[in-house]
């Protein structure tokens, strides 16, 4: 079984790499890191921010690695009332906010993905809520953009990345999942990104024991 863990810079990834004691894979030119416990293989890959490099990154690890399943970890913005910071985000669908082409079309997660990271998370004591995970390529930092995506998406998180991996991993029939944890409030003011990374990390270390 080969399952894919991506975040989009090294501080997101950098702890599971450490964990796992991975290595990079010398036949390939991007930034991919293997490793394998328990008859599984993992592969752990920093994609890059933004949109278009993520959904390259996606395509490119399912075109050589054929995996069981995709799950995207970092931070994210909070668009909801009552999140505090370092709360995790475990998606049941991802959209955009940046295309009216798109306006309408959701990305569903795996519901049995969305099932046992739930009970990770619950083992670990972790805050977690279940929602829409919105994406762009912009840093929303206002409170007039931030009403606007709320409105147009009912997404209680925006990130730049999570809806085109789980656009790119839905058009190949690869089940997915994004796991974020609140580092701002899409206001311009409080940002935790090194820290909140680590709640989705130690979420995904019990969910590859339960894969």
């Amino acid at each position: 079984m080969r399952i894919v863990i991506i975040g989009a810079m090294s501080e997101e990834i950098e702890k599971l790499i450490e964990h796992y004691n991975m290595q990079i894979d010398t036949d390939t030119n991007r930034k991919i890191y293997l490793s394998n416990i328990n008859n599984k293989q993992l592969i752990v890959s920093e994609s890059g921010v933004g949109k278009i490099i993520s959904a390259s990154n996606t395509q490119y690890i399912i075109d050589r690695y054929s995996p069981a399943c995709i799950i995207n970890i970092g931070c994210a913005g909070s668009l909801a009332e009552g999140h505090s910071l370092f709360d995790t985000i475990i998606s049941t669908a991802v959209n955009y906010h940046d295309s009216d082409l798109m306006r309408e079309v959701n990305f569903k997660a795996n519901d049995e993905l969305i099932a046992k990271a739930t009970t990770c998370a619950e083992d670990l004591n972790i805050n977690y809520y279940l929602g829409m995970i919105t994406t762009g390529d912009c840093f929303v930092n206002d409170s007039f953009t931030k009403e606007r995506i709320i409105e147009k998406t009912g997404a209680i998180a925006v990130d730049m990345e999570s809806a085109s991996i789980g656009h790119v991993a839905t058009i190949n029939k690869t089940p997915f999942l994004i796991i974020r944890s609140i580092s701002d409030f899409a206001d311009g003011k409080a940002d935790m990104d090194l820290e909140a990374a680590n709640k989705p990390v130690e979420i995904v270390k019990k969910l590859v024991k339960k894969l």
